[in-house]
């Protein structure tokens, strides 16, 4: 991935689109867009987030963390997602197939509804995998809306493994895992 002369706070630029680690000025950006892809899914009969989760709470731990992540054309977050090592409780019980190697999680994945099928999710998938890499995390994992059939089939094509399934309030959710690139 080419790398921006932006300075420290983004490290990737690819066609107009600037990936890199949240600052608190994107908190309002971050909220704009969960917003927008709330009324998106609702749209589609998805109710998978709503204004309980995720909340400015979150989003503000996530950006203090330093584990946001966005992706901005032209000033305006576009997508963002959450990349750490934290798995819910629930993912105890998943019959996980890939053990033995630092494991990092991605969390929140969204992609601004305009930017749909443009390949800016796959973009954030790429670079999430590059930084859990680069971090020394050999196994990614997630899990995804059993209602939203979309981002299922979009794991699947980038080849993460369906290891087992997890309810949180919403619902069913569906947990895959994948080796990352240069392992087994």
């Amino acid at each position: 991935m080419p790398h921006s002369k932006e300075g420290k706070r983004f490290t990737v630029d690819v066609d107009g689109i600037k990936i890199g680690k949240a600052a608190s000025k994107d908190i309002h950006g971050l909220l704009v867009l969960t917003r927008a892809c709330i009324g998106h899914m609702r749209r589609q009969n998805i109710d998978q987030w709503d204004e309980v989760y995720p909340g400015l709470a979150i989003v503000e731990a996530d950006v203090r963390s330093g584990a946001a992540f966005v992706a901005c054309h032209h000033g305006t977050v576009a997508g963002a997602f959450v990349l750490n090592g934290y798995q819910d409780p629930e993912y105890s019980e998943v019959p996980w197939t890939f053990r033995g190697w630092p494991v990092a999680v991605v969390h929140r994945l969204m992609v601004c509804p305009e930017w749909e099928g443009k390949g800016l999710a796959r973009l954030l998938m790429e670079y999430a995998e590059a930084s859990a890499v680069q971090s020394g995390h050999r196994i990614m994992r997630l899990d995804a809306f059993s209602k939203n059939p979309r981002a299922l089939r979009f794991y699947e094509k980038l080849g993460y493994r369906n290891a087992g399934q997890v309810r949180f309030r919403k619902g069913d959710f569906l947990c895959f895992e994948k080796i990352l690139a240069g392992i087994g």
